[in-house]
């Protein structure tokens, strides 16, 4: 590569700069639109959950209230943009049920959207443009996630903060105004802080570190917009993001694919919205079992119970015997045995009651998880199977190659979308503050300051 030679991150840059709302085609406009409403209904509902009190503690401990520019989810309290960025992504996340992205691995809206409400409290901000940055940092986290995936995956490493913070970092510099040159440095501030483990996951740190990632992403656009820099080429360099975090499983650094006629990756997979508020590795199993319930008369006729996963989606999510709601979350196990006592998975299901149920614990006595052979895969490796052993012998078999909300064919309709805002915000909003944040959100295409949406949704609720 020649000095005057664009990077990997100069290329995105100069994309994201040109993009406009206009360019954005109408069905990407719509499931952005979707995406922070249902973003916005599961940060509401995860207020509710111990971790926001524990970091509502942190804010004021280490200062990050002191300079109180922008609102918290739930809380009368403000913070800096920074703090409000970390709260809000935390608490967006702690319910898992935002939602995520078979090309990142992850979930990109809660990584980016607490950031773009921060910026949009410090400046006007019209809907167009924050619309506009989301897609934006959308398309970049894919296009970062195709050049490592699977194999940045399967290291361990948590894509949702790993990666997501690029797509932050993007949209946030977007959302600023930073022509490409200042778009590129904020992509290269950015390779040098992202971190996340999927050992992580079932604690508060799984939640927590999607927030560090989304304010790191914030942080690396401010300063870009300082005129800090790093290195141009820190992706694509022999010590830079991609060799570091993908080490011998190697990596790529195709060109951004900057066409009118490209693929965009929030249409096409497009964005999985969550019918389940728990992993989605998980979701095709609580399907399967699902459908078996509907074939017997009673679950004390269930003898023994196997379920199917792919080895990828097994490795977090074999728990047989969780002991705390974030851990249940994280327990194929427990997720099939709730589904077949109670019929569904919902956000009850995740309290120390529910966890102690008896018929749930003596289905998890009879219950073995293991890992589908490399023949069985499936073509995209989202299956789930689960097998019934009734008391007379007879058996039941399922299995869902993909669950309901994943990818296009299967994507939730939008009344099912609305109708998960409301069953999230219900118990948290009364009902005319739902409405008014309905409205804003099928507004923000003409809203002017999109304060008045984050007025709706920050504050003590009423």
């Amino acid at each position: 590569m020649t000095d005057n030679a664009a990077t990997f991150f100069d290329q995105i840059a100069t994309w994201v700069e040109a993009l406009s709302h206009d360019a954005i085609p109408v069905d990407a406009r719509r499931n952005a639109e979707r995406a922070i409403l249902d973003l916005l209904g599961v940060s509401i509902a995860g207020t509710t959950h111990e971790l926001a009190a524990h970091l509502g503690q942190y804010l004021e401990t280490s200062g990050l209230t002191a300079d109180p520019a922008c609102g918290l989810i739930g809380r009368s309290e403000r913070a800096s943009a920074e703090g409000a960025t970390l709260y809000n992504a935390a608490i967006g996340h702690v319910l898992d049920f935002d939602d995520s992205s078979d090309t990142l691995g992850g979930h990109p809206t809660v990584v980016m959207l607490p950031a773009l409400l921060a910026i949009s409290e410090t400046r006007t901000v019209t809907g167009a443009e924050m619309v506009t940055a989301y897609v934006a940092g959308v398309e970049v986290a894919a296009h970062i996630a195709n050049q490592v995936n699977i194999a940045h995956y399967e290291r361990g490493w948590h894509p949702t903060a790993t990666l997501g913070i690029f797509g932050c970092a993007a949209a946030c510099a977007k959302l600023l105004g930073l022509d490409a040159p200042g778009i590129a440095r904020a992509l290269s501030i950015a390779s040098a802080s992202p971190s996340g483990l999927r050992a992580h996951f079932g604690s508060h740190m799984k939640s927590v570190q999607v927030g560090e990632a989304a304010r790191s992403g914030l942080r690396s656009a401010l300063l870009a917009g300082a005129g800090i820099a790093g290195h141009p080429a820190a992706f694509e360099h022999e010590q830079g993001f991609g060799a570091v975090y993908n080490g011998e499983d190697g990596f790529r650094s195709e060109p951004f694919d900057s066409s009118p006629t490209r693929r965009w990756d929030i249409i096409e997979p497009g964005l999985v919205v969550k019918q389940y508020p728990c992993c989605a590795s998980a979701h095709p199993a609580i399907d399967a079992a699902l459908d078996l319930r509907d074939q017997i008369s009673d679950v004390s006729d269930i003898d023994q119970i196997r379920i199917r996963l792919h080895p990828r989606r097994l490795r977090h999510t074999n728990n047989p015997q969780p002991s705390t709601a974030l851990q249940g979350k994280f327990s194929v196990q427990y997720l099939v045995a709730t589904a077949l006592c109670t019929g569904g998975i919902t956000l009850g299901d995740f309290t120390p009651e529910a966890m102690g149920r008896r018929d749930v614990g003596q289905l998890l006595d009879r219950l073995h998880a293991e890992p589908f052979p490399p023949e069985e895969y499936g073509p995209d490796h989202y299956a789930g199977e689960v097998m019934l052993t009734l008391a007379d012998g007879s058996t039941l078999r399922r299995r869902v190659e993909k669950a309901r909300g994943r990818g296009t064919e299967f994507a939730l309709s939008d009344r099912e979308v609305i109708g998960k805002f409301r069953a999230c915000a219900e118990p948290v909003l009364g009902d005319a503050r739902i409405d008014a944040i309905l409205d804003a959100v099928n507004s923000l295409a003409t809203m002017n300051d999109v304060r008045e949406l984050v007025d709706l949704a920050t504050g003590t609720p009423t």
